[in-house]
């Protein structure tokens, strides 16, 4: 028999090493998520952009909407004196002025409908129960508000 086999490779020798793989596995996997976490930085980045130059075209938009809704209101308060004055029935003065006060009528209205409607805020019905002792009927809704 001739000496020409070689020995047995050990597991570090050999060309497919089990642990070797492994490695190569996961240093394709980390660089994998390295790229991916770099994508995910640029993505945000560039989104962050789009978000911030939609949202200051939004308060532009809201700020040209507010002036375009002021003017239309001061319009629609300038309409009826006009209609006052070329009716003649009032002259330039009394009109703006009786226009004023119905303005402010109807402020006063709405105010004295706001308030009503702010007692709910209050929670009365709930504080009324919370006072009550257990048993006893809830007092009429005169006498809890």
């Amino acid at each position: 028999m001739s000496n020409t086999e070689q020995p047995p490779a050990t597991e570090s020798e050999r060309p497919e090493a089990p642990s070797r793989i492994l490695m190569d596995d996961l240093s394709r996997i980390s660089s994998g998520f390295g790229d991916l976490a770099r994508d995910a930085v640029a993505l945000l980045k560039a989104e962050s952009r789009l978000a911030a130059s939609a949202l200051v075209l939004i308060v532009v938009l809201t700020i040209v909407t507010g002036f375009l809704l002021a003017g239309a209101t001061l319009l629609l308060v300038a309409a009826p004196v006009v209609v006052l004055i070329e009716m003649g029935w009032l002259g330039p003065s009394l009109a703006v002025l009786a226009v004023v006060v119905m303005l402010l009528l109807m402020s006063l209205f709405l105010l004295w409908v706001v308030s009503r409607l702010g007692r709910d805020l209050l929670f009365p019905r709930s504080r009324a129960a919370w006072r009550q002792r257990p048993g006893q009927p809830l007092p009429p809704a005169d006498e809890r508000e």
